[in-house]
């Protein structure tokens, strides 16, 4: 809920502070992402006079006037004394619904980081049957979801929100099948724009905080054995990596599932072969380096990765198992 742009002296720490972390994350080879929220602003009380929302309505205070060149102008230099005074090299724009996807690119080109990191928190509406179940075809929310990045230009990258709501049907209720569309390719938007989508299990609104959509705690497992290992750029929850009540478990699995990533080269925009999809089985082969399994089935003798033929055990878990081609 903001209130005053350039006033980020509070509880957390000081401007200062803030300086030398990201400045000490840039040397350690991150770059630091700022969370820009410039659809609504801290003033319940106050009536507007703006023109038409060009997007969603914020429930909780009033909307920003995009429409405004004024404003627009206002938000650019803002943008780049956080890029040019702070440090930050990315933008994470929440709640991309409230306002048109055409001012997110101007944001960005306006503040220089057109081909840096920059992510919309675009949350789809996605599509349900009887009693909250998720019905088969996401393909509508998908598409929402593109529109959105086309809009932007393509200069912004999305959440890939359709595919975290299938995977939590996915795992909780052991309905792999989901796990590939009507084409045979991987759900959500990894399975259309796989150069833009930012893939998660979790995050503060749907696991944690809020908890709009949380997987059932033995299934964040199998969620990071997908992301880490399919296309799309995965992001980690912090506090499945460093938070005080974070599982072993998982902790563990993420450190193993990175380091099986990163040791294959697996990018963005690999290819997936999934060779079974049903009930109790998810079994998808990544640019012949990887294959990964998901679901309690044991039933796959038949397709199971020999050694014979090159492949050896690199992780498992719960319901998961990553097999990696040995290098010649």
């Amino acid at each position: 809920m903001p209130d005053q742009l350039y006033l980020l002296d509070s509880a957390y720490g000081t401007k200062d502070q803030l300086k030398r972390l990201n400045n000490e994350l840039k040397g350690a080879g991150i770059k630091p992402i700022a969370d820009i929220v410039i659809n609504h602003s801290d003033s319940p009380t106050f009536h507007g006079t703006g023109r038409p929302d060009t997007g969603e309505s914020f429930f909780a205070a009033p909307d920003l006037d995009h429409t405004n060149p004024e404003l627009r102008a206002g938000l650019k230099d803002w943008l780049n004394w956080l890029k040019n005074e702070i440090g930050f090299e990315g933008w994470r724009f929440d709640f991309a619904r409230g306002y048109a996807p055409q001012y997110v690119r101007e944001y960005i080109e306006g503040s220089g980081m057109a081909g840096e990191l920059c992510i919309g928190d675009y949350l789809p509406d996605m599509t349900w049957g009887c009693g909250r179940h998720l019905a088969p075809n996401q393909d509508a929310a998908r598409k929402s979801v593109v529109d959105w990045i086309e809009g932007t230009g393509g200069e912004c990258m999305a959440f890939d929100f359709p595919l975290k709501y299938i995977l939590n049907q996915s795992i909780a209720n052991e309905e792999y099948w989901r796990l590939a569309d009507s084409n045979g390719k991987p759900p959500g938007l990894i399975g259309v724009r796989p150069d833009k989508a930012v893939t998660f299990v979790a995050n503060h609104n749907t696991d944690s905080v809020k908890r709009t959509a949380p997987l059932p705690p033995w299934g964040y497992e199998a969620g990071y054995a997908y992301i880490l290992t399919h296309p799309g750029v995965p992001c980690v929850f912090w506090d499945h990596v460093f938070g005080t009540s974070s599982e072993p478990a998982v902790r563990a699995a993420v450190g193993a599932l990175m380091s099986v990533r990163i040791r294959n080269a697996i990018t963005s925009t690999s290819t997936v072969t999934i060779l079974r999809h049903d009930a109790g089985l998810y079994l998808a082969r990544i640019d012949d380096k990887l294959i990964v399994k998901l679901g309690p089935s044991h039933a796959i003798s038949d397709i199971m990765p020999k050694e014979s033929d090159g492949w050896f055990l690199a992780c498992c878990g719960r319901d998961w198992i990553v097999w990696e081609r040995k290098n010649e």
